[in-house]
C-alpha cells in the first residue's frame, strides 16, 4: 500500500528540513522515500517566475501529477511539501492519488517572528526574504488556517526538526513483512533468539515452519558464537 505524507505550513516553518529528516529515518528502515516539493516544480518556470506569470496553479497541477505518478511506482513513501492552503491547491495535490493510498496530512506551524528570522538568515531564499512578501504570505496562511485539513499539527518553534520527523514516522503504517503473506514469530534457540516468518497456508491457518539446520556449512566453532 503506497503512503503519502503531505507537509504544509507557512513560509520557513521548516517543511523541507523535516521532510529530509523523515526521509532519512525511512531510509534507515530500508524503505524508499521521495520528497516532492511544489517550490521545485515552480522553479522550472523561467523568469519572471511562476507567480508573476500566473502559472502558480499550473505548478500545483504539475506537482500533483508527479506525486500521483510516484505513488504508482515501487516507492514506499512519497513526502509532498508545499503551501496546500486553498481548496484548489489541495485538490491539485490529491486528485490523482491512487485508491488505497494511506495519507497523513501534517501541518507544520511557526509564528511570523520565527519564520521571518529563519528566512532572512537563509541566503538561498528569494522573495520570502522580502519583508512585505513574507508577512503578507504569512497573514494569508493565518486567514486560511481553519480550512487546511490536518491529521497531525506540529509547532516547529517547540520541537526540533528531528523530533517532528520522529513524530511523523510514528504515525505511519509499519513496513510490510518481506515474507508475504506471513506471520512472524519469535523462535528461541539455545544459542540465540530469532524472529522467523510463518508462511500462511491457502486457508490462512498457517503452516508449521520446517526444521532447518542453521549450523550447516558453518566453519567449525561458529555455532557457539552468541
Amino acid at each position: 500500500m503506497p503512503i503519502l505524507v503531505t507537509i504544509t505550513g507557512p513560509i520557513a516553518a521548516g517543511k523541507s528540513t523535516v521532510a529530509a529528516h523523515l526521509a532519512a529515518l525511512l531510509s534507515a528502515q530500508g524503505r524508499t522515500a521521495v520528497i516532492a516539493d511544489v517550490d521545485d516544480v515552480a522553479e522550472m518556470v523561467a523568469e519572471p517566475g511562476a507567480g508573476a506569470t500566473g502559472l502558480w496553479p499550473a505548478a500545483h497541477a504539475a506537482h500533483g501529477a508527479m506525486v500521483a505518478q510516484w505513488l504508482r511506482s515501487e516507492v514506499d513513501v512519497v513526502i509532498a511539501i508545499g503551501p496546500f492552503h486553498t481548496e484548489q491547491e489541495q485538490h491539485a495535490l490529491h486528485r490523482g492519488v491512487p485508491a488505497g493510498t494511506s495519507v497523513l496530512r501534517v501541518l507544520l506551524d511557526a509564528d511570523v517572528a520565527t519564520t521571518w528570522e529563519r528566512a532572512t538568515a537563509d541566503e538561498t531564499r528569494g522573495l520570502s526574504r522580502e519583508h512585505g512578501f513574507h508577512h503578507h504570505a504569512h497573514a494569508l496562511f493565518r486567514e486560511r488556517l481553519a480550512g487546511i485539513p490536518a491529521d497531525l499539527v506540529l509547532d516547529s518553534t517547540r520541537i526540533s526538526a528531528e523530533e517532528a520527523a520522529r513524530t511523523i514516522r510514528s504515525r505511519l503504517p509499519e513496513a510490510p513483512c518481506p515474507f508475504l503473506p506471513c506471520r512472524c514469530r519469535t523462535v528461541t534457540r539455545r544459542d540465540r533468539t530469532v524472529t522467523a516468518p510463518r508462511l500462511l497456508s491457502g486457508d490462512g491457518t498457517g503452516e508449521k515452519p520446517q526444521n532447518v539446520d542453521t549450523t550447516r556449512n558453518r566453519p567449525q566453532g561458529e555455532g557457539a558464537r552468541g
